[in-house]
């Protein structure tokens, strides 16, 4: 939640910078969740996001998933 109480992610922007993003919850499920409002392609960041706002210069560091 944003400060305004807005549901979102954060993510990287092509310019390395966070930017808050407002999202709708379609589905959640034991698997996971269905978002809508995102860019077709976005980097999330998932850990991390509640030290960073918007603008604020990202380093991020890419993990691989394995299942």
């Amino acid at each position: 939640l944003n400060d305004d109480g807005d549901l979102g992610v954060r993510i990287i922007t092509e310019q390395s910078k966070a930017l808050f993003v407002p999202i709708g919850l379609l589905r959640d499920t034991e698997k996971g969740v269905w978002l809508a409002g995102l860019p077709k392609s976005a980097s999330v960041i998932i850990r991390g996001q509640e030290y960073v706002v918007n603008g604020v210069l990202v380093d991020a560091i890419y993990e691989e998933l394995t299942q």
